[in-house]
Parts: structure tokens; C-alpha cells; sequence
């Protein structure tokens, strides 16, 4: 059995898969509640491999399809040029595209796509989602009960953060399956830790949270070994690429985040559960929300060592580096709170037991994916302040109940590997 590391006695009632099945409820209901409105005004189908708004179905995954199949061809120059990648994409998919789609991956990852390339779209869209989530379920599951794999499935699967990366195409559940795995294995194996992260750098913001972690944790072996994955994927690209796309990936992903930042428009904007997200929708001007987002970022990455220095449990340590991530990021979007949702399933399911007074802000931050996106549908109602409060209140919870744990002195991770 699985050893459980809690912050309560065992006479203390606790959130877990017997104690609350009215929660349980109340999270199926608002998933379906939630998610309802935005699939049948932005993501429906429509035929023929779009949806309601003209878009392809999993809008976001035609960038992992057709990035690849244009550098297979020889056109590696015109990915990173915003007119001419569209142009290029809309060829390929068949249909003129309504919306730009900007290629803003590292070159590497044209290499490590391209199985998905040499698929039709719809079929490519279908392996990709499911072997994605596969994998961040497998993660989910190495800390749970066999007996609770049914429920733990079914609760990540109807998660509102799992539906919209779902819908959309998007590279949460990778992105979540290679930073929660690793953390997970960190102790026990870190040069596969280590390798799981140098593979994040297919999306290398969402690593700086976890950078300062292997530090404080002197975890020396894997961040060798993510060194030298990321180096050597680098270098790949390199050989077959040339500099030249580097170089554009690197001016025109910087340009086109900060003009997106900047200009604050069109849906993506609605998407960002981040404090600089709910300061620029509450009309604060650039140059304050990011000063007041990096302040939030140097209190959350000191407060986030400092937890995942004081605990031996893997799945702890993964909770709150999941929650930290979205925190101190200026750039971050719904899709990729799947991390965190992995950690209220771990909640649900008891494997991290918590008091019945966190029902509340687990309730929350289930639903947070979604709420910011009602901004953009729903007119007046302004409801983006709420996600990054939410995953703050979480983020102190979970700081609270190291508090209460004792005996849980700082161990080096390479001591115990």
C-alpha cells in the first residue's frame, strides 16, 4: 500500500474518496455546468473538421501538425514568420484559417512532432490526446491506490482543466506528465527526472519555478541530466536546422507574448488564470501588472523552496510546485492547471489528506480553468481575479499544512537517491 503523508490524525475527518461524495457531486455538476456553454459557443463541431467559429477542431494542436510537415519539406524559414506560417498551415489543413495561429515551440520540437505530421489531422488530433493524457494519468495513478484507479480516472478526465485542454488541442497534459514525473522520481531516479525536464523545455516557461526547486533541493544529478537532454535536442536541431530559426524563435515568441501581453485582446487573453492576467483585464496599464507579478513571483518561488524543502513526499512536493508554476508566470494559461487538478484528485482520493474545511477552495479551484474564459463570453461579467485568487488560497493552504507537519526536517535529493 501506498504510504500516505498527511497533515491531519487519524481521528480528523478528511476530504477522500468515502468522506464527502456531496463534493464529488459538486465537482461532476460544475464541470458539466461550466463546460457546456463555452463547447457549444467556441468549440462545437460543425462538420468537415471545424468548428463554430471556423476553426479546426482542436485549434491549438494544428500547430504541433503542420510546424513539423513544413520543415520536413524544406520550409523551416517560414514557421517562425507570422503571415507565412498561416498561409502555409491553412494549405495544408485544406481551409482558410479565421483566426493566426503562431508557432511558438523551440526548433527541437519540429523533430520530436513529426510522427503526428505523417497523420491525417483528425487522426493525429485523436493519438495525441489520448496518448497525452495517458500519460499524465499514469503519473496520477503511480500515487494512488489500485482500487481508486477507476474514480481517480474518472474525476481527471472531468476535470474542467482536462476538458479544456482537451477541446482545445492543447500540450497540458505533456507538459503536466513530464513536470509532475519528474518531481515524482526525483528521490528515486534522477537522471530520468532529469531527462522528463529537459524535455519541458519544449515549453521552457513553465520550468522556472522548477529550476530554483533543484536548486534548494542540491538535486546536482538532474539537473545534469535535463542539461544535457535539452542540450542535446539543441544541438540536434542545430545540425539539421541551422541558427537562423533559433534565432527567429527567440525574437518573434518574445515579440509576439509581449505584444499579446501589451494589447490585451481576442480570447487567448481570457485564458490566463495568472495575477498579471487579472490586472491587465481589470485595466491596469503593462508596466504596473508586471512589476506587481514579479513581486508576487519572488514571495511564491522563496515560499514554494522553502515547502518542498521540508517534505519527503513526492506527491506534496509535486502539488506545490504545480500550484507555484501558474503563480509566478506572467504567461500561463487554463490549460495548464491539469498539473494542479492532478493534485486535487490526489486530495479526492486521499492519497494527500487534508481537513474538510479545504472543501471550499478545492471546490474553486476545480472550476478556475473555466472562469476566467466567462470574461470573453459572457460581456460585462469579470470573473479573471478569481482564478489566481483561488490558486493563491490553495498555494497558502498547502503552505499551512507543512507548517503542521512535523518531523519533516530538509533532506538533499541526491542523498536520498
Amino acid at each position: 500500500m501506498l504510504q500516505h503523508t498527511g497533515i491531519v490524525s487519524a481521528p480528523q475527518r478528511v476530504i477522500s474518496e468515502m468522506s464527502d461524495p456531496r463534493l464529488i457531486l459538486a465537482l461532476v455538476g460544475s464541470a458539466i455546468a461550466m463546460i457546456t456553454p463555452l463547447l457549444l459557443r467556441l468549440y462545437w463541431p460543425a462538420g468537415h473538421g471545424i468548428d463554430v467559429i471556423g476553426m479546426p477542431l482542436g485549434r491549438d494542436f494544428l500547430n504541433a501538425w503542420a510546424g513539423p510537415q513544413l520543415a520536413a519539406r524544406g520550409d523551416i524559414s517560414i514557421i517562425y514568420d507570422l503571415d507565412a506560417y498561416n498561409e502555409a498551415a491553412a494549405a495544408l489543413f485544406g481551409r482558410p484559417l479565421p483566426d493566426l495561429f503562431n508557432f511558438s515551440y523551440p526548433p527541437f520540437v519540429l523533430l520530436l512532432f513529426r510522427p503526428l505530421g505523417l497523420l491525417p489531422h483528425r487522426v493525429a488530433l485523436a493519438v495525441w490526446t489520448v496518448a497525452t493524457f495517458a500519460a499524465l494519468a499514469a503519473v496520477m495513478l503511480s500515487q494512488i491506490e489500485r482500487r481508486l484507479w477507476a474514480f481517480a480516472l474518472a474525476l481527471l478526465a472531468i476535470a474542467p482543466a482536462s476538458l479544456i485542454n482537451g477541446v482545445s488541442g492543447q500540450n497540458g497534459f505533456l507538459s503536466g506528465a513530464l513536470l509532475l514525473g519528474g518531481i515524482i522520481v526525483l528521490d528515486r531516479r534522477p537522471i530520468a527526472a532529469g531527462i522528463l525536464f529537459g524535455l519541458l523545455t519544449f515549453k521552457p516557461h513553465l520550468g522556472l519555478v522548477l529550476v530554483f526547486v533543484l536548486l534548494t533541493l542540491r538535486a546536482w544529478r538532474a539537473v545534469a541530466s535535463a542539461v544535457i537532454t535539452a542540450g542535446l535536442l539543441v544541438g540536434l536541431s542545430l545540425l539539421l536546422f541551422g541558427g537562423d530559426p533559433w534565432l527567429q524563435y527567440l525574437d518573434g515568441t518574445r515579440t509576439y507574448q509581449l505584444q499579446l501581453l501589451k494589447a490585451w485582446h481576442g480570447i487567448y487573453v481570457h485564458m490566463m488564470p495568472t495575477w498579471l492576467g487579472a490586472l491587465r483585464t481589470a485595466g491596469v496599464a503593462y508596466q504596473a501588472a508586471i512589476v506587481l507579478q514579479g513581486v508576487v513571483a519572488l514571495a511564491v518561488v522563496g515560499a514554494c523552496c522553502w515547502a518542498v524543502g521540508r517534505t519527503r513526499d513526492p506527491a506534496w512536493r509535486a502539488f506545490i510546485v504545480a500550484l507555484a508554476t501558474p503563480l509566478a508566470l506572467p504567461y500561463a494559461f487554463n490549460y495548464d492547471l491539469v498539473a494542479a487538478t492532478v493534485g486535487l484528485v490526489w486530495i479526492l482520493t486521499g492519497r494527500l489528506a487534508v481537513p474538510l474545511s479545504w472543501r471550499g477552495p478545492v471546490l474553486l479551484a476545480w472550476v478556475i480553468p473555466l472562469l476566467p474564459m466567462y470574461t470573453y463570453v459572457s460581456f460585462n461579467l469579470t470573473l479573471a481575479g478569481v482564478a489566481p485568487a483561488a490558486l493563491t488560497a490553495l498555494f497558502l493552504l498547502a503552505l499551512q499544512a507543512h507548517v503542521a507537519v512535523s518531523g519533516n526536517a530538509p533532506v538533499p535529493a541526491q542523498a536520498r537517491a
